[in-house]
């Protein structure tokens, strides 16, 4: 696109938001405070919330989903009390649509009890630096414990819990002995503190303090203050249901005394939009009547905003309560108003200040008039003093989208103009009836993707290494129905040199329904990006559906959606380094073409191999048998170098031992690498004298060294006391071991495990926070964690491939798997496993592996490994040369800061991190290594 009135397009930006901005943190309030009060009656366990004590409880309510993206549809209300030996604690679980619990476990610390209706609840005693107590109730009674470096079976707390039924509906009474906790606490001691909710099916997951994906992240947890008396906020609306007809929206709750005669004050703060939180403050004197809050306040944004409420003492301003950051409804109609106003106003100006001969831009001129006079009558509507009421909302609301809708209209043209070329807009009327923009391959645009206009480009840079593959993608987006639309390139060219066309791999992203997003299995569809395909109209289903691999993309784009079109470009090793260039030609029927100019900057950096294991669960057979992991040879061959082209460097065997030194055969030339991890008797178990054929097999083809699998996610005695069995057996035989793990399991088994790969629950990272404060040192043996990779997240897939690795300590990666369909489903359908979804990072086809988003970004992960690792042998070679170069050292030094910074950003919980990382942070990392890299080599006279 050439500079067109960029005063304009700046203001257009600031509406439609930035693209690659980087990363901002909105302020957010602080964890949430409940006071806990003394009881002079100790509740009955029965199960019943009927007695005194809670009757005067403050309560937690209501909770919020995990997500943290609204208030739970199940309204759910806990309690807490104390005496002078127990912790008291009640959740009141309501239900509306179920006639009876789902509830199956009986046993204590029962496996598989969270898949069950039931509460957890969540001890952390700060000053007493003491491991956390997980308490888990589900709705049959049925009780379950662990602390955090014991097992379920190796502690079971003095607690008593009681639970009474009503249909769906029911209640939870425990009673925990101080004596489980370390003592009883003094008064003003906080505790961390939490209690979730799992209501099935779907399930629906919820707490009083939001932990954001996960029951375990402690730091997330709400703080219990223990105190003699206090006043507390139960709060019975949030002031959303009708959103602004009121005037703002009103929160509305009662303020308890909880004893205390004190005057307070109560503060409601709204966070959301950027800046700071709006807050709205009420005092209240000192008496003896609870209070009743009725507080109007407003938002900024039309959607997520934040709501908090904080009690603190009028006189020493000491908060002594504070709710969740509760997620407000959608439901305010005036920021969506100012917010319309605003891009047409913009619009407008834009379209008025453009110099063209183009009909449709007096068009969109005079639509934007009338819906500018369509939003002074919604308001007018609103200012009538009419009771607030669910009907009148929705008819106002409708009105609203009405707006919204022709506004989403004119874009679709709009954004086109901004893609076009100055001779372009010296036409009469618009021929080309699309817009090319730009996407970070981290990023995950659905078919409704809209571009921003500071995405829309004539332009795609990148830059790789020698030898590396490296993605880049951009999106077509339709003002009209474009059928057959294409994408090719020309050569890369720089003077006289040339990268042939043949090493851009082009596909289109096809998005789709899945069960869910996460491994975990869901009722609900969630819309996503996966596949890429040549052609994404080719029905596909069953295990080897007929699906062109090569030749040109083609694809459909209807009128109002964008399609995202990847390319993989392939460095040769013998690249001359420089900028190269290439036309990407996009072409539709009836449509004139468009282009992009692509630039790739080879670098002249050659990419140590990762210095890390990169294993993957590959589950493919060579031997004889039905479904998707019985293979052919080609097919098995084709898989396996799929898997070393993305970086991996070794793939598990699950075929039987008659077949092993074929698949050796297979994996080396393939160009994998060992120890190889052997799955083919999972089943059965392994005997000595199998451990030692296999050896021996090994030794006489100079195969790699075969690690031999244990018993699977070893989580309960009787499993691991089989896989301890295994293992021995296969020691004595002078094999080694290795299986997925917990990290507390693994170390019980002690030197029997040689190759643990560890789940990457509160244990494991735990011990890499250990590993990263210098508190702990790392185990002498090959560590590695494992994750599901089939989720559809290339960010985290590229992350736990990538810098996490390196911040981890770990030896290397294992994840799960590169193919895995259940109960032999099928693997284009997410629901057709009984249990699970699918676990497919590649998917099947008659020819070879379909690839998807998040295997291209766990190769972009390994290479980040790549760099990492040639920069720090770099940095160590520069800093043990024998003749002293200041320059040099300072350079070395210089670098190794850099990598301490970026190390500093991420956490310990992959999680946190995830949180806080925008799409386009690693690519950042990885230029600033390529410049130190660059740098010292230069300074070393390396090329």
């Amino acid at each position: 696109m050439k500079p067109l009135f960029s005063i304009l397009i700046l203001l257009l930006c600031l509406f439609f938001g930035e693209a690659h901005s980087e990363t901002s943190f909105r302020p957010m309030p602080e964890r949430p405070i409940l006071p806990c009060l003394p009881t002079g009656t100790p509740p009955i366990l029965d199960g019943k919330l009927d007695d005194s004590a809670w009757e005067e409880a403050p309560s937690m309510g209501p909770f919020i989903t995990l997500n943290g993206r609204g208030i739970a549809e199940q309204l759910t209300t806990g309690y807490v009390r104390y005496d002078a030996e127990m912790l008291y604690i009640g959740a009141d679980c309501r239900d509306s649509e179920k006639d009876t619990v789902e509830a199956r476990v009986t046993g204590r610390d029962g496996n598989g009890i969270w898949n069950d209706d039931e509460v957890e609840v969540f001890i952390v005693r700060q000053e007493k630096k003491s491991e956390k107590v997980h308490l888990i109730v589900n709705a049959l009674g049925t009780m379950y414990d662990e602390r955090e470096k014991s097992r379920p079976e190796n502690w079971d707390g003095h607690w008593e819990a009681a639970v009474s039924r009503n249909g769906g509906a029911w209640q939870v009474e425990i009673a925990v002995p101080f004596s489980d906790l370390g003592g009883p606490p003094k008064i003003g001691e906080r505790w961390r503190f939490n209690i979730n909710r799992v209501r099935q099916p779907g399930p629906e997951l919820s707490g009083w303090a939001c932990t954001y994906g996960s029951f375990h992240n402690t730091e997330l947890f709400g703080d219990l203050l223990f105190e003699k008396k206090s006043p507390w906020a139960q709060i019975i609306a949030l002031g959303d249901r009708y959103g602004d007809l009121w005037g703002s929206g009103v929160l509305e709750a009662i303020i308890h005394r909880g004893r205390s005669k004190k005057p307070f004050t109560v503060g409601t703060q709204i966070f959301g939009g950027g800046g700071q939180p709006r807050t709205h403050l009420r005092e209240f004197p000192s008496g003896k009547r609870n209070e009743r809050l009725v507080q109007p306040y407003s938002v900024g944004m039309p959607a997520g905003n934040l709501i908090c409420l904080t009690v603190l003492e009028a006189r020493s301003r000491k908060v002594r309560y504070r709710s969740p950051a509760y997620p407000l409804k959608p439901t305010f109609l005036k920021p969506r108003l100012t917010a319309l106003d605003g891009k047409l106003d913009d619009i407008v100006s834009y379209l008025t200040h453009l110099k063209t001969n183009l009909r449709e831009v007096g068009a969109l001129i005079e639509k934007s008039t009338v819906q500018q006079r369509k939003i002074k009558d919604i308001r007018r509507e609103m200012a009538k003093s009419v009771p607030p009421s669910t009907t009148r909302w929705d008819m106002l609301n409708a009105s609203v989208r009405a707006v919204e809708k022709s506004l989403s209209e004119m874009e679709e043209t709009l954004f086109v103009l901004i893609g076009y070329t100055p001779e372009e807009l010296k036409k009469d009327r618009m021929e080309r009836q699309y817009v090319l923009y730009a996407k970070l391959p981290l990023e995950t645009p659905t078919y409704a993707a809209k571009p921003r206009p500071q995405e829309i480009t004539d332009r795609l840079r990148i830059f790789a290494a020698l030898g590396e593959y490296e993605p880049v993608t951009f999106m077509v987006a339709a003002a009209q129905d474009l059928k057959n639309v294409s994408v090719t390139t020309d050569d890369l060219t720089m003077e006289a040199s040339r990268i042939s066309k043949k090493d851009i791999e082009i596909h289109v992203v096809r998005c789709w329904y899945q069960a869910g997003r996460g491994p975990g299995k869901s009722d609900k569809k969630v819309f996503v990006p996966e596949l890429l395909l040549k052609d994404d109209r080719v029905e596909l289903t069953g295990y080897e559906p007929e699906v062109r691999l090569t030749g040109d993309v083609i694809t459909d784009v209807p009128r109002g959606t964008s399609k995202q079109f990847w390319l993989t470009i392939r460095i040769p090793e013998d690249a001359a380094p420089g900028t190269y260039s290439s036309a990407i030609h996009v072409r539709a029927d009836d449509q004139p073409e468009a282009e992009l100019t692509l630039e790739v900057e080879v670098l002249p950096i050659r990419l140590m191999k990762p210095g890390k294991r990169t294993i993957i669960y590959y589950r493919g057979k060579l031997s004889p048998g039905h479904g998707p992991e019985s293979l052919t040879e080609a097919r098995y061959e084709a898989q396996l170098r799929d898997i070393a082209a993305h970086g991996f460097c070794t793939a598990t065997i699950y075929d039987p031992p008659s077949y092993v030194r074929a698949v050796l055969d297979l994996q080396r030339k393939a160009g994998l690498e060992g120890p190889v991890p052997y799955l083919g008797w999972l089943s059965g178990g392994a005997s000595a004298q199998g451990v030692r054929k296999l050896n021996d097999l090994v030794r006489e083809g100079g195969y790699p060294e075969l690690v031999y699998y244990g018993v699977d996610e070893p989580n309960n005695p009787e499993k691991l006391a089989r896989c301890r069995t295994l293992f021995r057996t296969i020691q004595e035989a002078g094999g080694r071991t290795t299986t997925a793990i917990p990290k507390a399991y693994a170390d019980s088994l002690g030197d029997l495990i040689d190759l643990p790969n560890y789940s990457m629950g509160p244990g494991f990272r735990k011990y890499v926070a250990e590993l990263n404060d210098g508190s702990l040192k790392k185990a002498a043996k090959t560590e590695t964690y494992y994750w599901q990779i089939m989720q559809e997240d290339p960010l985290l897939e590229r992350l736990l491939c990538g810098f996490y690795l390196w911040k981890s300590g770990m030896d290397g990666i294992f994840p799960y798997a590169y193919q895995h369909v259940f109960d032999r489903g099928d693997p284009y359908d997410d629901w057709s496993g009984k249990t699970h979804r699918h676990h497919l990072v590649t998917y099947p086809s008659k020819h070879g592996p379909i690839p998807t988003i998040q295997w291209e970004a766990a190769r972009e992960g390994i290479d980040d490994v790549r760099y990492l690792t040639t920069l720090t042998d770099l940095i160590h070679r520069a800093k043990k040369q024998k003749r002293r170069n200041p320059a040099l050292l300072h350079a070395a030094r210089s670098a190794e800061h850099v990598l301490a910074k970026m190390m500093e950003k991420l956490d310990p919980d992959y999680r946190q991190t995830l949180r806080k990382v925008q799409p386009d942070t690693f690519y950042q990392w990885r230029w600033e290594l390529a410049q130190h890299i660059m740098r010292i080599q230069k300074m070393m006279g390396e090329k």
